[in-house]
């Protein structure tokens, strides 16, 4: 099991979600993180085993931002 992976697009949930394979994140990763934007995008409320984190390096954002869609930053940003 691997210990922690940030999900950057909505678009892995999703689709495990239209396939009912949802569950196979939980059992792959020990911790699971999503940014507010990710949340947003899913459109739905997540499982209570997936946490949302809000970036906190702001200044990397607004430089990603000129080259990313927000939602889909890199993972590091809120180490």
């Amino acid at each position: 099991m691997s210990e922690t992976v940030i999900i950057a697009d909505a678009s892995c949930i999703i689709a495990l979600k239209n396939i009912d394979e949802l569950f196979l994140l939980q059992k792959v990763f020990k911790e699971i993180s999503v940014t507010p934007e990710v949340a947003n995008e899913y459109g739905e409320s997540l499982p209570d085993w997936i946490r949302i984190k809000k970036v906190v390096d702001e200044k990397k954002i607004a430089l990603l931002e000129l080259e990313l869609v927000r939602g889909k930053q890199v993972p590091l940003l809120w180490l």
